[in-house]
């Protein structure tokens, strides 16, 4: 409980005495009639010089756009322009941490194929772009693919540290990983891997995705390798696996299609699950799983675990089509 408190006389005269300090600064020091004049004379001419020195860097300048849709005059000196690419450096390394050197790239590439298969790899992401299945063909005699580049994705979300005592989330479909290697096509007897590159900040530190395939063989070997990375990833964060796609159009009807298209599942005990066909769910699964399937009318792309089964920590979904992509 409390009670109010009102203003004593003290305080009121203190108040009035410092309202009259103030007041009589601002008489004494106010400026003279002949003051205020020149002045003001001073910063008209001001005012003019500047507008003509703004006229004349405004014709001659000319804006050019840089890689952030920033405008910037073309007369800056080397200087100048060291300075701003520090700046678009600095958010970069701010966003990107190590991998700042990576986050900008030209996009390539790259075909391994075998009698059966030809897969495109990216080097943005690293990741299988898109696989046809070369003894197979849609119903209107067009090459049979079991996804596409532009309706898929295949991401690993790496929790790393910034250097600073944070972290931050990384994802690597959008920075560019190196290779030494070629495009290749193997025989039937034969075996050829292509290795691909992702460093942080030095050739000592980096993730490896190296495919592998042999000849007469539906199947990719995927290698997932980290050297150097026990300081890079952030302790007690696992990696994260986002891998999804639309499936694309190959037989007559659209609708047929999808009342033939889910995601099956089997768990390390043995039983395999799946999403209903007709339904569009999300499901936490219950248990490690050995291999996830994207299941179609008459084909499926499907990971499988080798070394250990997929964490229980996470779930599957299908959804429907949005509205404009069903056409293909």
């Amino acid at each position: 409980m409390s009670a109010k408190k009102g203003f004593d006389k003290n305080s009121i005269i203190g108040l009035v005495l410092i309202g009259g300090i103030l007041l009589a600064t601002t008489y004494f020091t106010q400026p003279s009639e002949e003051e205020l004049k020149a002045k003001a004379k001073e910063e008209k001419l001001a005012a003019t010089k500047q507008e003509q020195v703004d006229e004349k860097q405004e014709k001659a300048n000319t804006p050019i756009t840089d890689t952030d849709s920033t405008l910037l005059p073309t007369n800056l000196d080397s200087n100048q322009i060291q300075t701003s690419d520090s700046i678009i450096n600095t958010a970069t390394l701010a966003k990107y941490a190590g991998f700042a050197n990576v986050a900008n790239g030209e996009k390539q590439s790259f075909i391994i194929e075998n009698e059966k298969i030809k897969v495109t790899i990216s080097n943005k992401g690293g990741r299988v772009s898109s696989v046809e299945l070369k003894e197979f063909h849609t119903y209107d005699s067009l090459p049979l693919f079991l996804f596409h580049e532009d309706s898929s994705r295949f991401n690993l979300e790496l929790t790393i540290n910034d250097g600073i005592g944070g972290t931050k989330v990384v994802n690597t479909e959008n920075l560019f990983f190196e290779t030494a290697d070629a495009s290749f096509n193997v025989e039937q007897n034969g075996s050829k891997s292509l290795s691909m590159k992702l460093y942080y900040g030095s050739k000592d530190k980096y993730l490896e995705y190296k495919y592998t395939l042999s000849g007469n063989s539906y199947l990719v070997d995927f290698e997932l390798n980290s050297v150097g990375f026990d300081d890079v990833i952030s302790r007690g964060f696992p990696y994260y696996l986002n891998w999804s796609m639309f499936t694309p159009d190959q037989e007559k009807t659209i609708p047929n299609q999808q009342q033939k298209s889910t995601i099956y599942y089997k768990y390390s005990n043995g039983d395999i699950d799946y999403i209903f066909e007709t339904k569009y769910e999300k499901d936490d699964l219950e248990a490690d799983v050995n291999w996830i399937m994207f299941k179609q009318q008459y084909f499926n792309t499907t990971l499988i675990a080798t070394d250990k089964p997929f964490d229980a920590d996470s779930d599957i979904e299908t959804i429907e089509l949005p509205e404009g992509q069903t056409e293909n």
